[in-house]
């Protein structure tokens, strides 16, 4: 949802709970704070700092020789996905009376990134020596020769994309630890489940021609390799914090700080793919028909129990429309340290070469894969309209 999608949602909010504000009637008591049930539902606007990734580089490459000594030199452009922002929600459901209570809370965040792109050689009668291609899994990918560009050099294609979904649940009790007529703090203890799953996607190809144009015989190279690496987990923990709740006239001030651990187990999987072939084929667009195909994958599982401390904080300020119905702004942050993220594929030395003068091929996988920790803050802001049965 776009940002101006997300402003009318915010403005239909506000305008109904307007709309419903009967005469006013039965006010509590001025600086009298209430008891009884109470719902909240906030609707937020939310980022998410920490699972933005470096999947690779656009290198461009320059090939000189000063007195006879080869030089070379590459510039990296980075390929970055940078989590979207996105709408969500937080749902808060208590009761109390004189100094105990309970209650229940959830949230959810969903969000993705995708970026795509291609890479091509300019002329060497352009610029002399010069070559692009693509970085990833910490190898570079030289082009393919071909006969058919002004450079000399196949281009490249690429893309990536990652994907992040979070949900938690909290049950917890209240025990007022010290109370004014206008102002109290409690004491929060319960339980929190939490559920996060990220995957990240990437890939890259290149394809070559050489021989004589069609109708007349056409061969070709072909390169590719993609990953795909996720993890989910699922786990419960302990929770406990304090809350504070102040009123003046109908304004009123909320907000708490816990802090949890949960405890389970993360799934992680991953799998690499590289794939060459050469063949004839009949126009630059296909059919192909291989003589040789060489491919490799590289797999990886991993179930592991781990230990994901939370801490999550809310303040919020809202009006009292009546002595049932308030509305007001929320502001809300949760940092998750060092939660499993999808395992990366590393491959430091060269993963695929050809041999081009005769066309011969081959292939050779020297790469590993590697677990990923990652510190995730949810940072989000919103309206809150809360509903109360005194």
């Amino acid at each position: 949802m776009d940002t101006a999608k997300s402003r009318s949602l915010c403005l239909a909010i506000l305008l109904g709970a307007l709309l419903i504000i009967p005469t006013p009637q039965a006010w509590a008591q001025a600086n009298e704070l209430p008891e009884g049930w109470e719902i909240q539902v906030i609707p937020m606007w939310m980022w998410v700092g920490g699972f933005d990734e470096h999947v690779g580089d656009v290198v461009e490459g320059t090939f000189t020789n000063p007195d006879g000594t080869e030089l070379i030199a590459f510039n990296h452009k980075p390929i970055n996905l940078e989590m979207d922002s996105n709408v969500t929600g937080r749902v808060e459901l208590t009761f109390r009376r004189d100094q105990w209570g309970f209650g229940v809370s959830g949230w959810f965040f969903l969000t993705d990134e995708d970026e795509s792109g291609g890479v091509t050689t300019p002329s060497p009668a352009a610029i002399p020596g010069f070559l692009n291609s693509v970085s990833m899994w910490d190898a570079i990918f030289l082009p393919l020769a071909d006969d058919f560009t002004s450079s000399g050099a196949a281009p490249f294609s690429f893309f990536a994309d990652a994907e992040l979904n979070t949900f938690t649940f909290d049950i917890f009790g209240l025990r007022t630890l010290a109370e004014k007529p206008a102002s109290r703090i409690d004491l929060l203890a319960g339980l929190k489940l939490g559920w996060l799953d990220m995957e990240v996607n990437q890939g890259l190809a290149t394809r070559g021609f050489f021989g004589d144009p069609p109708p007349g015989d056409l061969f070709y190279e072909f390169l590719s390799a993609n990953s795909a690496a996720d993890s989910d987990f699922l786990g419960i923990g302990p929770m406990v914090g304090f809350a504070g709740d102040a009123t003046w006239e109908r304004f009123r001030v909320k907000a708490f700080i816990t802090q949890s651990v949960l405890a389970g187990e993360a799934d992680l999987d991953g799998v690499w793919k590289g794939n060459v072939e050469g063949g004839e084929a009949d126009s630059f667009g296909g059919p192909f028909t291989p003589a040789g195909r060489l491919r490799g994958d590289v797999r990886f599982s991993k179930e592991e129990t781990v230990f994901i401390p939370v801490t999550e904080a809310q303040i919020k300020v809202k009006y009292e429309i009546t002595e049932n119905i308030a509305i007001g702004l929320a502001g809300f942050a949760s940092i998750w340290i060092d939660a499993p993220a999808p395992p990366t594929y590393h491959a430091p030395l060269a993963t695929i070469a050809f041999d081009d003068p005769d066309g011969a091929i081959f292939f050779a996988s020297q790469g590993t894969w590697e677990l990923e920790e990652r510190t995730l803050s949810f940072l989000g802001v919103g309206i809150d309209i809360e509903i109360m049965w005194l």
